[in-house]
């Protein structure tokens, strides 16, 4: 081989090893250092922010713990579940305070919808098991829409819409239809009501003892529901002359206090021949008849062979109901009442300090005119 030759296979050869050092060696330390800057750029950016918050710690942690507290106090606006002994009480204190009966409930499932606080984007869940993959210390907001076909006077719907507005948790009527019956003057159709609920840390669901009766002892009767006295004097005070004025009287106190029974009924609070009581720590049926004989007027109230029948002369049979709030889990006592009135007359009741969460005070079935504040 010629010495141009071996000369032209060195050159060759040293441009080689040149080539490879710089794809092998030389290239990929370069993309390492750019890296390296871009890394040290973004560390320095996190750096300066880290110093800057260090500067204003004491103000973060102010505000921290500030919208801690505002998050902490839209949180009670909302239960931790929408389990159905809440909705059933909440249905019977709509029943119990206004001109305003239920046909029919449907009580579907709660549906988890978002999450607040996860570790991935806080988007809409597509499935519960999105939901069940939230961290613990996510919030999980859930809702549910309660069908509702109903019967009232225009009062009463009325009223209705403003319980629910003003109901201790979030709730609002997506839908409603209302239809005028002019036989009778009032007012029935259907709509839905939605709650909202909010599960997550530390979070505990209402419980409730419900004391609302389950099933019909007939299923082809009704309760022979007459809603009536819209026009009534009480309605200018909601019933509130009532706790001073009245013909029959209902006290509802836990069953283990020091003083009396638990539950006393009488025509008199000074008299105790007119009493009818119970001292049993559940709830009870009480029976109040209605009847006009020979021109007069008689209430006959019992619970179990206990009773008493006493006249009255007013244009209403006024009832004022004191109850009071439970005091423990182990508070039971309440009753059911059984109205039948058989008179032209209304039967009026004022219930007063009854416990929101688990009333001691029910109506089971109503014949006749009867009204509620």
């Amino acid at each position: 081989m010629k010495d141009s030759d071996k000369k032209i296979l060195i050159v060759l050869g040293a441009i080689l090893i040149l080539v490879a050092a710089w794809f092998l060696v030389v290239s990929p330390t370069r993309d390492d250092i750019k890296a390296l800057e871009n890394e040290n750029a973004t560390l320095r950016a996190r750096l300066d922010d880290l110093i800057a918050k260090e500067q204003m710690k004491d103000q973060l942690e102010k505000e921290t713990a500030e919208a801690k507290e505002r998050f902490a106090a839209e949180l009670t606006k909302y239960p931790a579940d929408l389990n159905q002994e809440s909705t059933v009480m909440f249905m019977k204190g709509v029943e119990q305070q206004n001109e305003f009966i239920y046909d029919s409930i449907t009580l579907p499932e709660e549906t988890q919808f978002y999450v607040i606080g996860a570790a991935h984007d806080d988007t809409e869940l597509e499935t519960a098991d999105e939901a069940e993959a939230a961290t613990d210390d996510s919030y999980v907001a859930s809702s549910c829409a309660y069908g509702v076909e109903y019967i009232g006077t225009y009062d009463g719907i009325k009223d209705f819409m403003d319980y629910v507005a003003n109901y201790k948790y979030r709730m609002n009527i997506s839908e409603i239809d209302i239809d005028l019956d002019e036989e009778t003057g009032l007012f029935q159709g259907s709509l839905i009501t939605n709650a909202y609920a909010v599960a997550g840390p530390d979070r505990n669901p209402d419980t409730v003892d419900v004391t609302v009766p389950e099933g019909k002892e007939n299923l082809f009767l009704g309760q022979g529901v007459n809603i009536g006295g819209n026009t009534m004097a009480y309605d200018n005070d909601n019933g509130q002359s009532i706790v001073s004025n009245h013909e029959l009287m209902i006290l509802l106190d836990n069953a283990a206090n020091d003083t009396t029974d638990g539950i006393i009924v009488a025509t008199d609070s000074r008299d105790d021949s007119t009493f009818v009581t119970s001292s049993d720590n559940e709830v009870v049926e009480l029976k109040i008849t209605v009847t006009e004989e020979d021109g007069k007027k008689y209430v006959e109230y019992a619970i179990g062979g206990k009773k008493n029948k006493a006249e009255f002369t007013g244009d209403a049979l006024t009832v004022y109901v004191n109850s009071a709030a439970r005091v423990d889990d182990n508070d039971k006592n309440g009753v059911n009442v059984v109205i039948s009135n058989g008179t032209s007359i209304p039967v009026v009741f004022k219930v007063v300090d009854d416990d929101t969460t688990s009333p001691r005070f029910n109506i089971k079935t109503r014949e006749g005119s009867v009204k509620v504040y």
